[in-house]
């Protein structure tokens, strides 16, 4: 919601605001590894920080996030786009 907010933001200032969607579950391990994983982590008396939950996401199911963001620029190519500010 905060990147849709920010692009109307954007457009309503006189710019241009562009989502990228990418259609990736999560971190595409499935719901029941999700499950497990915030369960581990509400347990635990850590934080919320992102290299905290891709070690946990390991240590539960065994595998890394597979998500391809690399993919997420391709359509800012197409579109011209060569900068973002």
């Amino acid at each position: 919601v905060y990147g849709i907010e920010e692009c109307v933001r954007a457009a309503q200032a006189g710019g241009c605001g562009l989502i990228v969607y990418a259609r990736q579950e999560g971190n595409a391990l499935g719901e029941v590894a999700k499950f497990l994983v915030h369960n581990a982590r509400a347990k635990s008396q850590q934080g919320s920080d992102v290299r905290q939950r891709e070690e946990e996401t390991e240590r539960v199911t065994g595998a890394a996030d597979v998500r391809l963001y690399e993919l997420c620029a391709d359509p800012l190519l197409w579109l011209g786009i060569s900068r973002i500010h």
